[in-house]
């Protein structure tokens, strides 16, 4: 079953607090992808542009999703002219994990490795990496560990792997 936030009401609610022109209309909204990650269903929030000079990948932080990134930043640099790809990171959003699998950070750091070789074997336009809170120390990892992103805007770089982090990002230390 593929999952889309065509029925999804919590995206809707964080949109009506926002100003009119971060709204979807039924002209301007994102297209949703599905890639099949290592048998996880990850779900695409993409503006595609063809014509743009340069793809910008886009991660949401703890307790967000790619929807709301699409809303907020995805959107407007799609009206700007780039070619935007907010990514639902698996266990959030509406990303379906494979049965059986226990997602952790590093593989959040693969997947976002992974999705810029696939953008990369569809064309050779510069890829740039944006993250939000967690997804901004995520931009720090991806472009370390793959090494053809040609730069990262990270907004808020938390570090997962800090235990002080870690017991102060979630309400729940299970």
């Amino acid at each position: 079953m593929n999952v889309t936030y065509a029925n999804q009401k919590a995206w809707k609610e964080v949109e009506s607090f926002l100003p009119k022109k971060y709204h979807y209309t039924e002209d301007y909204h994102p297209e949703e992808e599905t890639w099949n990650w290592r048998g996880n269903r990850v779900h695409l929030d993409t503006f595609r542009n063809k014509k743009a000079k340069a793809k910008i990948i886009m991660f949401h932080g703890v307790g967000t999703n790619g929807r709301q990134i699409s809303m907020i930043i995805g959107g407007p640099l799609a009206l700007d002219g780039y070619d935007t790809i907010a990514v639902d990171m698996p266990t959030y959003g509406v990303t379906q994990v494979g049965k059986g699998q226990n997602i952790s950070y590093d593989d959040w750091v693969q997947c976002g490795s992974d999705l810029i070789d696939r953008e990369l074997a569809k064309d050779d336009r510069p890829i740039f990496l944006y993250g939000l809170s967690a997804g901004g120390m995520e931009t720090y990892h991806v472009a370390a560990k793959n090494k053809k992103v040609k730069g990262i805007i990270g907004m808020t770089f938390l570090d997962q792997r800090s235990k002080d982090v870690q017991m102060t990002t979630t309400s729940n230390w299970f």
